[in-house]
């Protein structure tokens, strides 16, 4: 996790001033989202680990609908993109992950066994992924 803030942190110089605020909404969300991985305990159960993985992959895609770039200019308005895209790949990598490797023997999370938002959040964070896979 260290080394996410410290990637998050180096890009971040590269964005004007205006750039960076608009993508307020999107940092924070990530940060909300990583709160909540903090708060964990020292060892989450795959439900608990599934439920993060989904609260990391919705929380910054919700935040991303107020994200306001028409303000900036072109420049601003790339680079803010292409930062907003490269965070989201990380998250999405990182979730990705974090749920290939709990998938169980039987081939996928039961609601019964694991719950709806666990079951939920494997499965959109999946459909968010690599069309391969």
């Amino acid at each position: 996790m260290l080394a996410w803030f410290l990637a998050a942190a180096l890009t971040l110089g590269d964005l004007s001033p205006a750039a960076e605020a608009a993508l307020r909404p999107l940092t924070e969300a990530i940060a909300s989202a990583r709160a909540k991985q903090t708060a964990l305990p020292d060892n989450p159960t795959p439900r608990e680990k599934l439920e993060l993985a989904l609260a990391l992959d919705q929380e910054p895609l919700m935040a991303m609908h107020s994200v306001d770039l028409s303000g900036l200019s072109e420049a601003d308005r790339r680079a803010a993109r292409a930062e907003a895209e490269a965070r989201l790949d990380a998250v999405s990598a990182e979730t990705v992950a974090t749920v290939l490797s709990l998938v169980p023997p039987e081939g996928w999370f039961s609601n019964a066994i694991y719950g709806q938002d666990a079951a939920t959040g494997a499965f959109l964070v999946i459909q968010h992924a690599d069309t391969d896979l």
